[in-house]
């Protein structure tokens, strides 16, 4: 729908007159911002005023085009007015705004679709120094808030603001409603206004946040404040577990049919458990019509068998369903894909949690199951569980729980390198283990592109370290390179078989009379990193929770001394060991490293930079061997041509100095005889 013009409704309150702000320090180009909120039941309406001073070209983009989004299709938008000052002219632009109304979906290509809209607007002959004023109100009619109110403020942006003004109305003075600030100043004022209660919250002079990379998900960087009527977590669980109930009209022939074609003739308990998990998982496409009720109620299973497809929250009761038919209990849980730990700080909010899992109750266990993972070809002797810090489990009585960090949840990865060196040349077999949550990304890679690009991506990523590596070509092809799964262990295999012919570097100067050759283990390094070299002000995210071992077995043809190189490091971050023997021309190079926290705090940055840093400056190791000046190009070869040329010369200067004392010989015995 077109956005509608329409006077401010009665609710709404009047924040600092414009004259009181226009006047302000003149660096400020955001001058006001209002934000308020007014829930009735079964609808929220949210009124914006923005003031906007245009000191310089670059402002034009906060006001045109005038953007102003709603989240879905139920939404509707009310413009109030576009005013322009003007040298104390006062423009009104309302009546000339139109706007272009615009499908945005910003999670389309994850086969997400909400329902978002985005009106365009272009305010005519604006100019430098102008004071734009634009009001508006968006209504959201949805069954969530027949019976729940929660909203999320922000009070702090990327930009300098010179005033900020935040009003929510939450209903009737009896209503239980809550709030809570995140690194903000000042406390919400509560008062009542015509028997609503309201909270109130202003602040001048808001300076911009400044942000960093690598902030952790879970660590917002702005200033906000959050508003929840629900009580507890267990209030919020009861609002969502009814439209994850089992509903015994879903017992119908269709669906039984349906089931039976799955579990064909399955009789074991572990066996029915893991045909469902493995139908639902990789035969429901995954496609989430996330818009009004759905965004966070399920479809029904048989709309989701219909059209063969449905979201996390689709897929949840549709898998709970069949199981449930067999007897088998299940407990959807709901989460966060990935900022779960911060759950435990904030009130009870919706807005805490994107995902829905399935916990299965099994032989006195309960196995967490994400049925939209398409490549977990999950058993349950070995399965790698999703890892999430925390998950509102929707039993009878709902409750969050904190989730135990599992070895089976981590990422682990193993490599071996057998590497014998023979002259220059190095032959190499790899052996490549992707197990646990590594297992079903690397599957799924290998799954969607050909193996030739597979086989060219490994390839490229090993000539990192060694320029000139190839396959090895005394394999045939399809063993050179090979890939294989072992459902049983839960992993995914590469095998490769490579050549390395120049394996040898100059070492040191140019007169040097040995080469090197440098291990170290770049998959490795390809998750941990060096932290940069500033002080931080914001947590730093490190990757967790991740397991890597890496071993290098050396066979060599000469007389080298590798020395040991064993150490051992732990500390909050991660721990690390390196363990290392020498026997009989053979060289064993192992490291183990195990993440524990996926952050550092900023007064732990410089500590934990030194500590990273020195792991990376002391992994990997050098192998040294004497070499011939002939093994070398270039300066050495003509080092060598040079050498040669004079061996020549010396010849040649020998056989005219030996004639003439042949000749010389022979005259005096010629001599003699006479």
């Amino acid at each position: 729908m077109i956005a509608m013009i329409k006077a401010k409704e009665a609710w709404v309150d009047t924040v600092s007159d414009i004259a009181n702000i226009v006047e302000c320090d003149a660096s400020y180009s955001f001058l006001q911002l209002v934000s308020q909120i007014h829930y009735t039941k079964g609808s929220l309406k949210s009124y914006k005023k923005c003031v906007v001073r245009i000191n310089t070209a670059n402002d034009f983009q906060y006001v045109n085009p005038l953007q102003i989004s709603v989240a879905d299709s139920n939404e509707e938008l009310m413009l109030h007015s576009v005013v322009v000052r003007r040298s104390g002219e006062i423009i009104d632009k309302t009546h000339e705004m139109t706007f272009s109304e615009l499908q945005r979906e910003p999670g389309l290509e994850n086969s997400v679709i909400t329902g978002t809209k985005t009106f365009i607007g272009h305010i005519n002959n604006l100019q430098i120094g102008d004071v734009v004023t634009y009001e508006y109100t968006t209504i959201n009619v949805n069954p969530l808030y027949e019976n729940h109110f929660e909203y999320m403020l922000p009070m702090s942006y990327g930009v300098p603001i010179y005033h900020l003004a935040i009003k929510v109305f939450y209903g009737n003075n009896e209503r239980h409603c809550s709030y809570r600030i995140y690194d903000g100043t000042n406390e919400v004022e509560r008062t009542y206004i015509n028997s609503e209660g309201v909270f109130s919250w202003e602040k001048h002079e808001i300076p911009p946040v400044l942000l960093e990379d690598q902030i952790p998900f879970d660590r917002n960087p702005y200033s906000y404040v959050e508003f929840s009527d629900s009580a507890d977590w267990t209030d919020l669980g009861n609002i969502l577990k009814q439209h994850y109930s089992f509903k015994e009209t879903y017992r119908t022939n269709s669906l039984q049919d349906y089931l039976n074609d799955i579990i064909n003739n399955c009789t074991e308990e572990s066996s029915i458990i893991e045909a469902l998990v493995a139908h639902v998982q990789k035969n429901i496409a995954y496609m989430s019509i996330s818009m009004s009720e759905h965004s966070y109620i399920p479809h029904d299973p048989q709309f989701v068998i219909k059209n063969n497809y449905g979201d996390c929250k689709d897929k949840v009761l549709l898998l709970k369903t069949l199981l449930k038919i067999k007897n088998i209990e299940s407990t959807p849980v709901v989460v966060h894909s990935y900022s779960s730990k911060s759950t435990l700080s904030h009130l009870p909010l919706l807005q805490c949690f994107n995902h829905v899992v399935l916990s299965i109750a099994y032989n006195g266990m309960d196995i967490l199951v994400d049925p939209t993972n398409t490549n977990d070809c999950f058993t349950i002797a070995n399965y790698a569980e999703p890892w999430f810090s925390t998950g509102l489990y929707l039993k009878d009585t709902p409750q969050l729980k904190t989730l135990s960090d599992k070895k089976n949840s981590r990422y682990v990865r193993k490599i071996t390198e057998h590497i014998k060196i023979k002259g220059d040349t190095a032959s190499m077999s790899i052996k490549d283990e992707y197990m646990y949550h590594a297992f079903p990304q690397v599957a799924q890679r290998h799954s969607t592109i050909s193996r030739d690009v597979c086989k060219k991506t490994y390839l490229d990523f090993y000539s990192k370290r060694y320029p000139t590596i190839q396959y090895n070509p005394r394999y045939v092809e399809g063993k050179e390179f090979a890939t294989s799964l072992e459902f049983a262990n839960h992993n995914f295999i590469i095998n490769a078989e490579l050549l390395v012919p120049s394996l040898w570097s100059k070492d040191g100067s140019n007169n040097s009379t040995a080469g090197k050759a440098e291990f170290y283990p770049l998959d490795l390094l390809e998750i941990i990193y060096r932290l940069p070299g500033t002080q931080r002000r914001h947590p730093f995210s490190w990757p967790h929770p991740t397991e890597f071992l890496f071993t290098f077995i050396i066979e060599y043809d000469f007389e080298a001394t590798m020395g040991n190189l064993d150490e051992t490091i732990e500390n909050q971050l991660f721990k690390y060991s390196v363990k290392t023997t020498e026997r009989n021309f053979v060289y064993r190079y192992e490291v183990s490293y195990q993440s524990l926290s996926d952050t550092i705090e900023p007064e732990d940055f410089s500590e934990q930079q030194k500590m990273v840093n020195k792991f990376i400056d002391n992994l990997g190791f050098t192998i040294t061997k004497p070499l011939s000046k002939a093994s070398y190009s270039d300066t050495n070869n003509s080092g060598q041509k040079e050498s040669e040329n004079n061996k020549d010369g010396y010849s040649v200067w020998l056989k005219i100095f030996l004639g003439i004392l042949f000749l010389s010989i022979l005259k005096i015995i010629a001599q003699i005889i006479k």
